[in-house]
């Protein structure tokens, strides 16, 4: 398993993982997904584990289903 620095999203079965600097957008662009039907993974930070040829992502347990909306803190997504 390996951790990454990235908001990771589900959308139409495809799981995308978003990366880039603090305030970059990654939450926002998660959020307008989520708004389009997507499922959050996991905001901020990612595991990453090889599964049988294939990639899955997950929330650390700590952070699972939350998201930081920045001016708000932390909410349930």
């Amino acid at each position: 398993m390996e951790t990454v620095h990235g908001t990771s999203f589900e959308f139409k079965g495809i799981g995308v993982l978003v990366l880039g600097a603090s305030g970059a957008g990654k939450s926002d662009l998660a959020l307008q997904m989520i708004d389009r039907g997507g499922n959050l993974i996991a905001d901020d930070y990612t595991e990453i584990t090889a599964i049988d040829g294939q990639l899955q992502m997950r929330a650390p347990k700590t952070t699972e289903g939350l998201m930081e909306i920045r001016g708000r803190g932390l909410v349930t997504i």
